[in-house]
């Protein structure tokens, strides 16, 4: 690994973790209406 990969990986981590984070997020939050607006 170089030294610009080791650097960059991190960041393209926490990255994905956010943009997981986000979707997980919108997921329940969609599974929770889902469940409110059910008779």
């Amino acid at each position: 690994m170089t030294t610009t990969g080791a650097k960059l990986k991190p960041t393209n981590y926490v990255i994905k973790n956010i943009t997981l984070a986000i979707k997980i997020k919108v997921k329940l939050r969609l599974t929770v209406h889902k469940c409110a607006n059910a008779p």
